[in-house]
């Protein structure tokens, strides 16, 4: 993110929404951008299946007397499982540690009463 502006930029905050399997796990920080500052800003995703999703942004800021700006609409984003897995070896050992460690995602536990 640039600041091509002149001025002070405050609580300058990135909202992110997802379309499709997608879900927005953290909430990027707050930053503040002097003029021609720039920054990068990480949030979490989590991928709930293999099909393509969209993620939306906003940013909204503050000037330097503190007053709400309204907000900049980004350009969307078009996120492919597939772009992100890369062939690895991996000894069995530690796949089966792995494997037990995320086999909790899968599994649905429910509870009825019995007569």
């Amino acid at each position: 993110m640039i600041n091509r502006t002149k001025k002070t930029l405050q609580n300058v905050t990135v909202e992110f929404s997802t379309q499709g399997d997608l879900r927005v796990v953290d909430k990027p920080q707050q930053v503040t951008l002097g003029p021609n500052q720039s920054t990068s800003l990480k949030t979490g995703l989590k991928l709930v299946s293999s099909e393509a999703g969209l993620i939306f942004a906003s940013i909204n800021f503050e000037n330097t007397a503190g007053i709400s700006q309204g907000y900049l609409i980004t350009n969307e984003i078009q996120i492919d499982l597939v772009d992100f897995i890369y062939p690895h070896e991996i000894q069995i050992e530690e796949f089966r540690q792995l494997w037990s460690k995320y086999e909790w995602e899968n599994k649905i536990i429910v509870n009825s009463p019995h007569e």
